[in-house]
């Protein structure tokens, strides 16, 4: 059985996470457009995903797993500068805590802000 997140991000045409959070940090932080707008759909999505994350990560450390996984990797890219995109993750407390696992491993690093 699919965990609530992979059922819920199991096609690759619905990816909120990747285009909510990413693409509103790249209209604010590189194109500097804080009100275009996309804005307002792009943090409900965001926020959606970030609560379906938040859900997953309560009783568990990492998105696969006992460990670190590319799964892990790949939404840490962007979730870990969300707030460059407007996204305020404190109401997500198993995000945050995973978001410190994530950082805090052996090779990992984060995006430069622009």
């Amino acid at each position: 059985m699919k965990s609530g997140f992979a059922r819920n991000n199991s096609s690759a045409s619905r990816r909120p996470h990747e285009t909510a959070i990413a693409v509103a940090r790249y209209l604010r932080a590189f194109l500097k457009k804080h009100d275009d707008p996309r804005l307002p759909e792009l943090q409900k999505r965001g926020y959606a995903a970030l609560g379906v994350m938040d859900r997953h990560l309560s009783d568990r450390a990492y998105f696969v797993g006992d460990a670190l996984s590319i799964a892990d990797l790949a939404l840490f890219a962007y979730t870990h500068k969300a707030d460059e995109g407007g996204f305020d993750i404190a109401p997500y407390p198993a995000v945050r805590a995973w978001l410190e696992r994530v950082a805090a491993a052996p090779g990992v690093s984060v995006m430069p802000s622009p």
